[in-house]
């Protein structure tokens, strides 16, 4: 970019030169008080144009400022002070697009073997959206090329606009033109002699061409040859050809499947292969496909909107280190993915243990679609087996591209700079892949350790809430047993004179039967405890790991760093002057990177997987041990309840003796006998005097001699003596509950069961 000018007295001023075209220039002007820039394109001086030239300007600004849509640049008004006067040829003002052109991208060497899978959907999706709408308006673009489509960040997200509509042709003005003058390489073939064609069909060709680019890294026919060298051989293609490439010994090879490496998943590379064939057909007549009369699209805008329907889920069989690539639709159940994993990697729905990154499981009750990440083109699930508890390095096959295995076996051999470069390129990208398969592994240990360590803090709060539980349980059960012991003792020393219920106390016998066993429950408790200590030292042990969060950089810096030695050398290579392209070198250099990558790739996976064996063996343990915690606590909590109840029963028993006692000492006191409502009628059944002491009736009594009734008086006196005894036994323990109610919770002796 050319250096900017001072500014105006309206503030605008020049940022430089961002462009020139084949007859005109494009100028950044920038005005800082208002916070805007502009792109203004302007033709060159009119001695250097002819009535063509100004005829093909004023129509590319008549039909950009007729245009409005996203991922067509916007015109915009033209500064005053920069417009021109009537007469003149106009200027356009177009928002500027400060990421720069799609070339700029894809000259990038880290781009050699084509872009990344959703760099790819966003461009497709763009232009396709882009080149529809100027279809649908009557407009043909004929100039599409990765320089004419220009990159702008909107909302964290690049957007790709379609710019330079300087050859496009309005189909009101005909739909047949012999004159073009055009980038070759993008052309549709029957643009090369000026012959007619049809349409729409000639911005599919360029459309599929570059987009084919953007996938390999390379154009699809011949790309080291001129257009009018490749004529005559890719013409005698398929239909379904979608590649002309010279094989080893310069003979031309047909393919219909796009060429490998590249970054696409196989879904998303079998879906683009029968679109490409459409776009790519010699014939304009059947390029694109059939149009949909009801949808009013031809059949390749279609099928793209059906492609980008799909997401794609990553995820990664952690045993045996294969990444699983599963389309999706926005209702897709995690069911269906569950299954369609079952079914390539034969584990079973019941026995997979989906994890993301966090450490969390997805939400059964939520769509698939949770396991997406609209941002990290690299978001991964991983799959473990439940039960799975060892692991080791399952060794898989490296794939190596051909060339670059050619260029392994033959570090020495001489190569010419094309041959040399498309080989470098393929190693740089092996290289890169090496890196995320590691980079994988460590993001499955990551997760594996997040979830572990939250298991084990379920596991710790689960135990101490066991132990709670426990220690309360001991020391209500003491009280309980002490209370118990008491009154069984008190009702033993007066049950012979006084009141007694067989059924009753052999009630309190089996009370306190059952809540002797209670103390077994105490020592499993024990054993349970010292087992969960046990692991959670291990798990400490585990975070203290190589393979901890603050040492995985290392790890990962060991591959990254032979990634960038890879890239280096092969950008060294591309900047190589042109007068010493024509000397031949060998590969030595680049094929000592790939075994060192090789050799670090094993020794980093087998240190992984036995770690990744010890987090499993620990979080199998953790997971079986959860369940005799939670059942430990179940067992305890109803032993609680069962005393809370024996508890609450045992008082009540105790009141009804006092209140069947307190009945008879009314009755034997008046001298008469009282009525019994239907409740004192069950507690006269149940609760009886012994016979030793049975009263006779006051009718008997009064006919009795004074000795006799002094007699009985005296007995009565007795009974009330005893009585208050009682009632004082009954007293202590309720006094000794208050003491003690700012300790412990004893709520459960207001509790009332039947």
């Amino acid at each position: 970019m050319m250096e900017g000018k001072e500014p105006d007295d309206d503030g605008w001023r020049q940022g430089g030169i961002i462009g020139n075209g084949g007859f005109g220039m494009v100028e950044l002007w920038i005005n800082e008080e208002l916070n805007r820039k502009i792109a203004l394109k302007k033709c060159r001086l009119l001695t250097e144009m002819n009535e063509k030239h100004k005829s093909r300007w004023a129509l590319e600004v008549q039909i950009m400022r007729r245009l409005h849509h996203t991922n067509v640049v916007k015109a915009g008004e033209v500064p005053k002070k920069m417009d021109v006067s009537p007469g003149e040829m106009p200027v356009l003002a177009m928002e500027y697009c400060s990421g720069g052109d799609l070339r700029k991208v894809l000259n990038k060497p880290r781009n050699c073997c084509g872009l990344r899978e959703c760099d790819v959907r966003s461009i497709a999706h763009d232009i396709a959206s882009g080149l529809d709408y100027l279809h649908s308006n009557r407009i043909i673009h004929r100039d599409l090329k990765p320089e004419n489509v220009v990159l702008q960040e909107v909302d964290d997200k690049i957007v790709y606009k379609l710019i330079d509509l300087g050859y496009a042709k309005d189909l009101d003005a005909g739909s047949v033109c012999t004159s073009f003058v055009g980038t070759l390489q993008y052309l549709a073939p029957e643009l090369y002699d000026g012959s007619a064609y049809t349409c729409r069909t000639v911005d599919f060709w360029s459309f599929g061409t570059m987009l084919f680019e953007c996938v390999c890294g390379f154009r699809p026919f011949l790309p080291n040859l001129t257009p009018v060298q490749w004529q005559q051989k890719v013409s005698l293609k398929q239909p379904d050809d979608i590649c002309v490439m010279f094989g080893p010994n310069s003979e031309v090879i047909y393919s219909k499947d796009l060429p490998k490496p590249n970054q696409l998943c196989r879904i998303t590379e079998m879906q683009l292969q029968d679109w490409f064939k459409l776009m790519l057909m010699w014939d304009p007549k059947h390029r694109g496909g059939p149009k949909d009369e009801k949808k009013k699209k031809q059949k390749c805008f279609i099928l793209m909107n059906e492609i980008l329907q799909y997401k794609i889920i990553k995820c990664l069989d952690v045993a045996q280190n294969i990444l699983y690539n599963i389309a999706i639709q926005s209702r897709t159940t995690l069911q269906e993915v569950q299954e369609s994993l079952a079914e390539n990697t034969k584990i079973p729905v019941s026995q997979q243990m989906l994890l993301l990154a966090s450490g969390l499981s997805p939400d059964p009750s939520q769509p698939a679609t949770q396991c997406l990440s609209d941002r990290d083109e690299d978001w991964i699930v991983f799959l473990f087996k439940r039960d799975e508890t060892y692991y080791h390095n399952p060794k898989k096959q490296s794939y190596l591209p051909e060339n670059v295995a050619f260029m392994a076996k033959n570090p020495s051999m001489l190569l010419p700079y094309p041959t040399q470069k498309k080989s470098w390129g393929c190693a740089y990208d092996w290289c890169r892949d090496q890196a995320k398969a590691h980079n994988r592994l460590l993001q499955a240990q990551r997760a594996t350790m997040l979830h572990l360590l939250r298991l084990n803090t379920s596991a710790l709060q689960l135990k101490n809430e066991v132990i709670q539980n426990n220690n309360r349980l001991a020391v209500e059960t003491e009280f309980v047993q002490q209370s118990q012991a008491i009154d069984m003792e008190e009702y033993e020393k007066q049950k012979n004179g006084g009141l007694y219920s067989e059924k009753m106390f052999k009630a309190w016998r089996k009370m306190r039967d059952e809540i002797t066993t209670f103390t077994k429950l105490r020592d499993s408790v024990t054993k349970l405890e010292e087992q969960t200590t046990s692991l959670n030292q291990r798990v400490v042990e585990l975070q203290r790991s190589p393979y901890a969060k603050s040492k995985q950089k290392d790890s990962l810096l060991v591959m990254d760093e032979l990634e960038k030695k890879a890239l280096q050398l092969y950008e060294d290579l591309v900047k190589k002057p042109k007068d010493q392209r024509t000397m031949m070198s060998d590969n030595s250099n680049m094929v000592k990177i790939l075994f060192r990558c090789l050799k670090q790739q094993e020794i980093l996976t087998n240190e992984l997987y036995q770690h990744l064996g010890k987090l499993a063996s620990c979080r199998c343990e953790i997971s079986v041990l959860i369940s005799p915690l939670e059942h430990a606590l179940l067992n305890i909590k109803a032993a609680l309840n069962k005393l809370s109840l024996h508890q609450h029963q045992r008082q009540q028993d105790i009141w009804k003796l006092v209140k069947v006692a307190t009945n008879q000492a009314k009755m034997t006191s008046v001298g008469k006998t009282e009525e019994i409502g239907p409740l004192n009628a069950q507690e006269s059944a149940k609760y009886t005097t012994n016979p030793s002491i049975q009263t006779e009736p006051t009718s008997s009594i009064l006919e009795k001699n004074k000795e006799e009734s002094l007699l009985l008086i005296d007995r009565n006196q007795s009974t009330r003596h005893r009585l208050t005894d009682l009632l004082t036994s009954f007293q202590d323990p309720a006094m000794t509950s208050s003491m003690h109610s700012d300790i412990n919770d004893w709520h459960f002796l207001d509790e009332h069961n039947s």
